[in-house]
């Protein structure tokens, strides 16, 4: 928390115990008390102020607002079903809000439909949001569409996750082509002659990734293969046509199926075999990597910060448009 938040909270409990119209102390008594510099002050006043809570007047001083502002809410509009990920970043949202006082309204549009779900925001007077798609999201030309809509009606928008095509709005989450592209260059040095690419074959996110993948095998002669996991239903069925591919590098791209597909290779290749292959995935939060030694790879998602990190981009807080979020980590 920052210092003129800490501030901020202690005016509150000050106001709390004032009646509404009285005067509020000013901003050099302010200083004294908290010993904090007076733009620490003016910011949690301006904040105050800002919340309807206090009321500054010209000349005259500052003063308990008689009809405080309702609190401002932001919403959340979520993918479903939800990831291991998804409730990382709710929770990330959540913790900053609470931070700053915000309420949160959670929404779906699954099973709701566009349309009402922009007449709850209206209804709502919601004029925030941050919206976490899934990577099936971002191919559906209606949810492409209805993002863009509430970006040109004026909302302040914070993407998570995964990149909405077209839209402007900030967007915090994975950097998928870099790190993939480290992995596969990690595996080359290793002597891999065929690499296996598994995930769902055609998305934006597994097109991302592929070109992290494609970049660091440019004019190496090294085989690639691809495996599309959505033509099969278990961990165990996927693992299987992995393995049938051939490939004595492996990279799993998709993070929800990636830590259950890794049990299942390590259960169906020998224990003996096991140290001839490569194998590399993108981890959920909370998930352990069934497979260890130095062939093994593996991205963890950090999805907690990317929930933080989206409130304080809609706050304007952080400016950055893209945060790299995907540190590689190599098995032991």
């Amino acid at each position: 928390m920052l210092k003129y938040q800490k501030i901020q909270h202690e005016l509150e409990e000050l106001i709390d115990g004032l009646e509404p119209g009285m005067a509020f102390p000013p901003v050099r008594e302010l200083m004294a008390r908290y010993k904090v510099c007076q733009s620490t002050i003016l910011r949690a006043v301006s904040e105050l102020e800002e919340a309807g809570r206090l009321q500054r007047k010209a000349k005259a001083g500052i003063f308990v607002s008689a009809s405080p502002k309702k609190r401002s809410v932001t919403a959340l509009l979520l993918s479903y079903p939800m990831s291991r990920s998804s409730t990382d970043i709710i929770r990330g949202v959540q913790e900053r809000l609470l931070e700053n006082r915000r309420g949160l309204l959670l929404l779906t549009w699954a099973g709701i439909g566009f349309q009402k779900l922009e007449k709850i925001l209206e209804d709502n007077q919601i004029d925030s949001a941050i919206i976490q798609p899934s990577s099936d999201d971002v191919d559906d030309v209606e949810f492409i569409n209805f993002v863009q809509h509430l970006e040109n009606r004026g909302l302040r928008l914070v993407i998570a996750d995964v990149a909405v095509p077209g839209c402007k709005a900030s967007f915090v989450g994975e950097e998928n082509s870099q790190p993939f592209q480290k992995m596969t260059d990690a595996m080359l040095k290793g002597g891999v002659k065929t690499l296996t690419v598994a995930g769902k074959v055609g998305n934006r996110v597994y097109a991302k990734r592929l070109s992290g993948i494609r970049n660091a095998l440019k004019n190496n002669g090294i085989t690639l293969k691809q495996v599309d996991l959505q033509e099969y239903s278990t961990a165990k069925q996927k693992a299987a046509a992995i393995l049938k591919s051939g490939g004595d590098g492996i990279l799993l791209t998709d993070a929800a199926s990636s830590t259950a597909i890794a049990y299942e290779l390590c259960l169906a290749i020998p224990e003996a075999e096991l140290p001839g292959y490569y194998i590399g995935g993108v981890v959920e939060p909370g998930e352990c990597w069934p497979i260890s030694g130095k062939r093994t790879f593996w991205l963890r998602k950090q999805s907690l910060e990317i929930g933080h990190l989206a409130v304080d981009m809609l706050q304007g807080q952080h400016n950055s448009a893209s945060i790299k979020l995907l540190p590689l980590l190599k098995g032991e």
